[in-house]
């Protein structure tokens, strides 16, 4: 009786994982992902910002995030963390939360927004970022990501 109920039980389970959503990656960014994403391999990707080595308080500073290298093709990501001063003009493809950044269309790998640095005494400023090269195949295997 016991198996009986153990075999049940299981196939219950096995229907109720095959009509669950799938996981889905996150095609328009994920917000303070920085760090990167060890789901995402296959190789290295450079990731190359214009953040200033210095900045003057209060300039705004137009940035340009690009991903060299990693895999063909033309897909990509970033995942930027600043933790002083202000971003604006996000344009069509780069989302901002906070002190986060990141792309909202995977069908490139270049994104340009505006920085204005940091009052006077704000002190460094941290930048973090993680971009991926993407192979286009949805899935992520083939894919190659990496930080600064």
């Amino acid at each position: 009786m016991a198996r009986s109920s153990t075999v049940i039980s299981i196939a219950i389970i096995m229907l109720l994982l095959a009509f669950a959503p799938s996981i889905e990656g996150k095609l328009n960014g994920k917000h303070n992902q920085s760090t990167g994403c060890t789901c995402h391999y296959g190789g290295t990707a450079t990731p190359v910002h214009n953040f200033p080595a210095t900045y003057t308080p209060g300039q705004l500073y137009n940035i340009q995030i690009t991903v060299q290298g990693g895999v063909a093709g033309a897909q990509g990501g970033f995942s930027l963390d600043v933790d002083k001063g202000a971003y604006s003009n996000n344009g069509p493809d780069v989302s901002f939360q906070a002190t986060s950044a990141t792309h909202t269309n995977p069908t490139s790998r270049s994104w340009n927004f505006d920085w204005t640095a940091p009052a006077a005494g704000s002190g460094p400023v941290s930048v973090s970022l993680a971009t991926l090269a993407a192979d286009g195949t949805n899935t992520n295997g083939n894919d190659a990501w990496g930080t600064t």
